[in-house]
């Protein structure tokens, strides 16, 4: 019986790093608008709804009560005290609360508005 000679294959199960997306992170524009902390995203993102993501998102050391997503790039966070301009904002490091289209963060910064 004549055989095939035998070949090997590359695992089409597992991905190969070196095949993968790059994740890319995006930097935010922070504004005080209506006495709300107003964030813009340079790219479009995934905004998480739920509202304890964003627990570490802070001004003055305090966390948020509400959050309103305007779009892919903006939203808004509540505060129970007015946000005002002396204020310090906090955008803490590799926050689940936005992710890029490709799994990067929003890059951590500290604000003073």
């Amino acid at each position: 019986m004549i055989k095939r000679p035998f070949a090997s294959r590359r695992n089409r199960r597992k991905l190969q790093p070196s095949h993968g997306p790059t994740s890319v992170n995006t930097t935010a524009t922070s504004t005080i608008v209506a006495t709300k902390w107003h964030v813009a995203l340079a790219d479009p993102c995934i905004i998480s709804p739920t509202f304890g993501d964003y627990a570490s998102w802070t001004v003055q050391g305090v966390a948020p009560t509400s959050v309103t997503i305007i779009d892919q790039q903006t939203f808004e966070l509540g505060y129970a005290a007015a946000v005002i301009v002396t204020n310090l904002g906090v955008i803490p490091n590799n926050s689940n609360a936005v992710r890029t289209m490709t799994g990067g963060y929003v890059n951590a910064t500290v604000k003073t508005f």
